[in-house]
């Protein structure tokens, strides 16, 4: 994707996208009647290890590249996270301080990915309940196709034109797992293939 971007901006008048902050599409930061909800001693024991597991890795990766020890040492982190009882305003307050521009933590956004991964991995259900109650309490804007013949568009990307359409869509959480649960199976079935 670099590539293409790189691409892109070689080209006579185009411009980058402008980055976009997570907390302008959806509510990630609590408001004052959450806040009380929000466990700060968690955060900071999940950043700390986050912290400490991001060392770890990248000097696991310097030196040996053992990925089974990057397993070990990340399944211990997601089952200390997995222990805790952490309620969705204490995950919507660490996703807030990763991704927003506003966010006075500083130190999260250098290992933001792997901190949200180890979220996920641990409170899966939890975070799916976070994104399916947002995604429920806001209609979503999609790009719809329409015939080139016509002339009410909203944006032509490629000579293909579109008009956005504003859409109240509903997540099912259980077969959002379900996906993932069959995704991981078929990693597995083809990690086994390759080593037979």
């Amino acid at each position: 994707m670099d590539y293409v971007q790189e691409v892109v901006e070689n080209l006579p008048n185009a411009k980058r996208s402008k980055k976009i902050d997570l907390t302008e599409i959806i509510k990630l930061k609590p408001d004052k009647e959450e806040k009380s909800k929000v466990d700060n001693e968690q955060i900071e024991n999940i950043k700390e290890w986050t912290s400490q597991l991001n060392k770890d890795i990248k000097k696991i990766k310097n030196t040996t590249n053992d990925a089974l020890a990057i397993k070990n040492i990340t399944d211990e982190v997601v089952n200390k996270i997995s222990n805790l009882k952490l309620s969705k305003e204490t995950i919507m307050s660490i996703l807030h301080r990763c991704y927003s521009k506003t966010a006075k933590d500083k130190e999260v956004k250098n290992y933001k990915s792997l901190l949200v991964s180890l979220i996920w991995q641990s409170k899966k259900s939890l975070m799916l309940d976070i994104f399916t109650d947002i995604a429920t309490q806001s209609t979503i804007e999609v790009l719809s196709p329409v015939s080139n013949k016509e002339d009410v568009y909203d944006l032509k990307i490629w000579g293909q034109k579109y008009k956005r359409i504003k859409e109240q869509k509903k997540i099912n959480k259980e077969e959002l797992l379900n996906q993932e649960e069959q995704t991981n199976k078929n990693k597995q079935d083809s990690n086994n293939i390759r080593v037979s």
